[in-house]
């Protein structure tokens, strides 16, 4: 947890205000998320779906930010795709 809470300092300190270096990413990306979340809104899923060439997005319009609980027979399979 502190790591992740230093990587974030770090990028929100230095920030990627126009989304170079996301549109750098050379591997695959999953990027998923439930449309209710507050915490991180859906709206920062599709962008960074738009940003990383070739991203898959995974959206839930009825699930919050523990999505691939909510809908873990939906999302795993994908997820499992994905990885492999």
């Amino acid at each position: 947890m502190t790591a992740q809470l230093g990587a974030s300092a770090q990028w929100v300190a230095g920030g990627d205000p126009d989304g170079a270096k996301v549109r750098q990413l050379k591997s695959r990306a999953l990027v998923g998320g439930g449309e209710l979340d507050h915490l991180l809104p859906i709206a920062n899923q599709r962008h960074l779906a738009e940003l990383i060439p070739h991203a898959k997005l995974v959206t839930y319009p009825d699930a919050a930010h523990a999505f691939f609980c909510q809908h873990d027979t939906d999302f795993v399979p994908q997820l499992t795709a994905f990885l492999r």
